[in-house]
């Protein structure tokens, strides 16, 4: 054993550790503090080279772009992201076509989906995927007609009936030439909210099989809903229906007075009132 040798203590190396340790992480504050405590421990008698001096003030130069850069390059993403905040808020209460492979299965229900196919696809088969990325059923389909909707009954290829949960499915088809061919599907339905969950809002569409939730980047079209009878419309037509209907009396009661004589036509103004018929005179 080395009499010189001295073993620190546990605590002191514990210390020593936690000082030295860091994120190992140089920014441009720290290059700029090490350039200048080479100048002020260099030798005097052998001072740094021009040459070397002019290179790393370019690194630092290059650090300092590079670094601008980034945050411009951060400002773009903020703004980027805001502007597709605000695009998924404008599409609310409009329906929207949308390719998407996501499932949404309720517990003792099934779904259908309905993949864009190529025309006189061959043959067709679909894969279903849990919430876990295991492959769970398994459907094979012959001379599937395009854009025909694709039936699941919620069980796994053993029949056992899968729990509730968000589903992914996978199409493969072959086309008229026997050339396998991958496919998606449509979604169509209307937008009734906006959820966002991170930096990408996600648009909740409400489907006939349930709510999807669809990135704004496989959004295919938007179309306004048909407009339904407002309010003010009803009303105007109401209001012009009942205008007409006093002009629609008098035509029928003078026809009666002429077919069924004075008597008649006396006892029917009478009981209408002369304000009820202004274009008609008692006679």
């Amino acid at each position: 054993m080395n009499p010189l040798q001295v073993n620190s203590p546990s605590h002191l190396m514990w210390e020593e550790q936690q000082q030295v340790k860091g994120d190992n992480i140089l920014g441009k504050d720290d290059f700029m503090k090490l350039l200048l405590t080479q100048l002020q421990n260099q030798d005097p008698m052998n001072p740094m080279e021009h040459e070397q001096f002019a290179a790393q003030l370019a690194q630092f130069g290059s650090l300092e772009k590079l670094s601008g850069i980034e945050e411009g390059i951060k400002k773009v993403n903020s703004g980027f992201s805001d502007e597709q905040k605000l695009q998924a808020l404008g599409m609310i209460g409009k329906e929207v076509k949308a390719s998407g492979s996501s499932l949404d299965l309720k517990k003792g229900s099934s779904v259908s989906f309905s993949p864009a196919l190529p025309d006189n696809a061959q043959a067709v088969r679909a894969m279903i995927y849990s919430p876990t990325g295991s492959l769970v059923r398994t459907i094979d389909l012959n001379n599937h007609d395009a854009g025909g909707a694709i039936h699941w009954d919620g069980k796994n290829d053993r029949d056992q009936e899968m729990p509730a949960g968000a589903y992914r499915f996978q199409v493969l088809a072959v086309n008229k030439d026997g050339s396998p061919v991958e496919v998606g599907s449509d979604i169509k339905g209307t937008v009734i909210g906006v959820e966002v969950n991170g930096e990408r809002p996600m648009l909740v569409v409400k489907t006939p099989n349930g709510k999807e939730n669809v990135e704004v980047s496989k959004v295919q079209s938007v179309v306004l809903p048909d407009k339904p009878a407002t309010t003010d419309s009803v009303q105007a037509a109401l209001r012009q229906r009942s205008e007409g209907a006093p002009r629609r009396v008098a035509e029928v009661a003078e026809s009666e007075v002429e077919s069924a004589g004075e008597g008649h036509w006396d006892r029917g103004f009478r009981a209408f009132g002369e304000d009820s018929f202004p274009g008609v005179r008692q006679r």
